[in-house]
């Protein structure tokens, strides 16, 4: 991290954001902090306000036979020993599905925690998250790393994990675009409460139980790599795209189980089709689609090089960018600098993309004949027509977001284009300038 007053995402292009400069609680003579665990150790420590901490474990503990959770509000800051975040303000995530094993943010719970946000007021924003894992130890779960890498991806979002029966805490972020535990946090408040906060920190840490076997220290420890699906992706969120994320049209009344399947796959979403599909039942139409998925299921199969892809974290990414386009429709203005930011960070996968779906197309052998472009065609049609357009779209939102960025990335494989590519190319920053009309200054302009 450079030594200025901007964090710089890379992203192919740099992106930035304003660091407000503020004392460490640890050198403000108006607070007091404690350690938990030993964070002094961490480039970038962690201060969570006594008030939260309590608060969760009160959340966490009157509900030890099921997983709780919710966001973490802060800000992230920089003085002049270097960056620090600052938690402050929590908010329980009261409609989130869950049981003894597993946590879901629904679209239900994003709004409830829009809304009190918004009723809150102030400029606190979310940090990340905290949820509890009751009698299973500290460690973040597949599902656990999915969540942060698709809603917590900014560097600076932390995930708190407690388990309230064997009374342990953890507190886990990103690391060079790793997920890792750290080696601790601090518990802070006012300067005058400075007796009760480090009582408070010694008797978590008196109380705390080891973990049970299956919570292993690599569980516990190992880095979980950044899956590359956009490091502004809470800020998507934020601004309501958590709707496509979550499922998309599936939150209607009575969904559409098979046309939702059929979206997914057009998107080259194949697990999400697979879902979907089996909720839409046995009829006719679902048979004739899953029997299609199951023969592109077994050509990826067969083949050498996507043997050793990881087809889900592909599944993931194409829905992500599919969201990322659909955006537009209800979001504000600055909703384009985060979808740009998602398709940057997806253009590294996107080789193997694109040569699933041709492998999937060819299977089938129609898209030459229905020229990839027809609405109407089929999903594995679609899916190839729009990961063709990716770059392309991929251009146009850089072309809007920064001039001077796209004349020095993308201005020589602009050029490079057919006629009729350019010309898509164009038409795409028109609809995107359509989308997205009000022009704001950025590093580089």
């Amino acid at each position: 991290m450079s030594q200025n007053d901007d964090v710089q995402i890379e992203l192919g292009q740099s992106v930035r954001r304003h660091i407000e400069r503020k004392k460490n609680p640890l050198r403000d003579g108006a607070l007091f902090a404690a350690p938990y665990d030993q964070p002094s150790e961490d480039r970038t420590p962690v201060f969570i306000m006594e008030s939260v901490m309590r608060a969760i474990e009160q959340h966490a503990s009157r509900e030890k036979d099921r997983e709780i959770g919710g966001v973490l509000l802060g800000e992230f800051y920089r003085d002049e020993n270097g960056s620090f975040v600052e938690i402050t303000d929590h908010i329980e995530a009261r409609t989130a599905k869950s049981t003894d094993v597993s946590l879901t943010f629904t679209h239900e719970t994003w709004e409830q925690i829009s809304q009190e946000q918004s009723r809150r007021g102030g400029e606190a924003r979310i940090v990340g998250w905290y949820h509890s894992h009751p009698g299973l130890g500290v460690f973040m779960s597949r599902e656990d790393e999915f969540i942060h890498t698709s809603f917590f991806a900014d560097p600076w979002n932390v995930a708190l994990v407690v388990d309230p029966v064997y009374h342990n805490w953890g507190c886990f972020k990103w690391n060079d675009g790793a997920l890792e535990r750290t080696s601790g946090f601090f518990i802070f408040g006012e300067k005058k409460s400075a007796s009760r906060i480090k009582h408070y920190a010694k008797t978590l840490t008196a109380a705390r139980q080891p973990s049970p076997a299956h919570a292993s220290v690599e569980a516990d420890r190992g880095p979980a790599r950044h899956a590359g699906i956009g490091a502004l992706w809470a800020a998507v969120m934020a601004l309501g795209l958590a709707l496509a994320i979550l499922g998309w049209k599936s939150f209607s009344s009575e969904p559409d189980h098979l046309e939702i399947a059929r979206e997914h796959l057009a998107a080259s979403d194949l697990s999400g089709g697979a879902h979907h599909l089996a909720l839409a039942g046995s009829g006719k139409d679902a048979l004739v689609e899953s029997e299609r998925l199951s023969k592109a299921l077994a050509v990826i199969a067969a083949d050498a090089e996507m043997a050793r892809v990881d087809n889900g974290v592909i599944d993931r990414i194409n829905w992500l960018v599919r969201c990322a386009r659909e955006a537009h429709s209800e979001a504000p203005d600055d909703t384009v600098w985060s979808v740009s930011a998602i398709y940057e960070s997806a253009a590294a996968t996107y080789p193997q993309r694109m040569r699933r779906a041709e492998l999937v197309s060819r299977a089938f052998g129609d898209d030459k004949r229905l020229g990839g472009r027809h609405r109407d065609a089929s999903w594995h049609v679609r899916a190839l027509a729009e990961l063709r357009d990716e770059p392309l779209w991929r251009m146009a939102y850089a072309r809007r977001c920064s001039e001077a960025g796209f004349e020095k990335r993308y201005r020589k494989q602009y050029d490079a284009l057919s006629e009729s590519d350019r010309k898509r190319a164009d038409s795409f920053f028109k609809m995107v300038l359509d989308w997205y009309p009000t022009k704001r200054s950025v590093a580089g302009d």
